[in-house]
């Protein structure tokens, strides 16, 4: 008997026993952007609001049964063209992810990346593309007593053993894929001549309890994904 129970750690110990590379590109700093309502006018960001996202997504990989290993030689260019389902076309783009994660000698990676191109946004936001507005909070205009939250950031993950590239997928208001929702207040969210917020605390904590449920849910689903 407890030969067979230490034959049976040992499985689930090798099951789980794989090494995830972890590539990032993306600005990682919230910021305050204001979009005008006049037509033609850029979205612009207005304020740095003093908070580096890092320390919370690297401590989600914490007290994981998985090994994660950060990786810097990545080329993003890899996966373009990607197009949210599995499909033929993707093939091309797993057999590269495949290559790479052989050459490294890992078993899969976890895309955390900013999807800095135009046409998959809607205006106001698409003027902040090119100022690398990754995610953050919106004001905008005559509406004084509402934030929006946007989020620019995305998730894929893949593994050797499936050759699938992947995202999670979340119920709306866990998902990181919704690029903006909004909450509204009963008092004036920003200052009509600076255009900075009038309660930058309250408004970071608001933010980031959304954003930080959302990222939190994904990786989550992500690694339920891994571990199969």
């Amino acid at each position: 008997m407890k030969k067979y129970i230490i034959i049976l750690l040992l499985f689930n110990i090798s099951l789980n026993a794989q090494k995830i590379g972890i590539v990032e590109k993306f600005k990682s700093n919230l910021q305050h952007a204001h979009a005008s309502l006049v037509i033609g006018e850029n979205t612009k960001v207005v304020e740095d609001l003093n908070y580096d996202i890092k320390p919370h997504i690297d401590s989600i990989f914490m007290n994981k049964n998985i090994q994660f290993e950060k990786i810097e030689n990545f080329d993003f260019s890899i996966i373009n063209g990607y197009n949210g389902v599995h499909l033929n076309w993707n093939k091309e783009i797993e057999e590269k992810l495949k290559k790479f994660c052989l050459d490294n000698g890992i078993d899969g990676l976890i895309l955390l990346f900013s999807v800095n191109d135009p046409k998959y946004s809607i205006q106001p936001n698409r003027t902040l593309y090119k100022q690398n507005f990754d995610f953050g909070i919106i004001t905008s205009g005559g509406i004084k007593k509402q934030l929006y939250f946007f989020n620019n950031l995305k998730i894929l993950y893949y593994t050797v053993k499936s050759n699938r590239l992947n995202y999670p997928i979340l119920k709306r208001d866990e998902s990181l894929s919704i690029t903006q929702n909004f909450k509204k207040y009963d008092e004036f969210v920003f200052d009509t001549k600076t255009k900075k917020l009038l309660n930058p605390e309250k408004a970071k904590k608001d933010f980031l309890k959304d954003f930080f449920y959302r990222i939190d849910a994904s990786f989550n689903e992500v690694f339920r994904e891994i571990k199969k």
